[in-house]
């Protein structure tokens, strides 16, 4: 293990060698890449990570902030989605009334759902509806929910 690691450091350290002579006698009078820097220069770069510093810290906040909130909706509807039921089938078994110039009407229907941990039951119900205003309107219902 060490000789594997020996060997990749090698090629490293050599071309370190190689470049860092060249790289030392570069003319420019100890100045930097920058240039020559004096006390603005210095005081303007401190300004700069005084605001900059911050600003990210703010920014990186307002960002988790976001990604937690939809962290959270997102487990919401996926609890939402476990507990309510999945439609499969509807089945009229009886109609009693309830047509275009009926003002109320009864219907009893078989609908099939798959329940939270999968299973399929049937929901057997005989329901009341009124209309009104041109628009229909659950009253209440008598029926009881079965496994099928």
């Amino acid at each position: 293990m060490r000789a594997r690691l020996l060997l990749k450091l090698l090629p490293l350290a050599l071309a370190v060698a190689l470049a860092l002579p060249a790289a030392a006698g570069a003319y420019n009078d100890g100045r930097g890449f920058y240039g020559a820097s004096d006390d603005k220069v210095v005081t303007d770069a401190g300004f700069i990570l005084i605001v900059a510093i911050p600003l990210f810290v703010l920014l990186a906040s307002m960002l988790q902030k976001s990604l937690d909130k939809r962290k959270k909706a997102r487990k919401a509807a996926h609890k939402a989605y476990l507990n309510n039921p999945r439609w499969r089938g509807l089945q009229i078994v009886d109609l009693v009334a309830g047509g275009e110039n009926d003002v109320s009407g009864v219907v009893e229907f078989r609908a099939t759902y798959l329940a939270g941990a999968g299973d399929v039951r049937v929901l057997h119900e005989r329901s009341r509806f009124v209309r009104e205003h041109g628009r229909w309107y659950y009253l209440d219902a008598q029926g009881d929910d079965r496994s099928g």
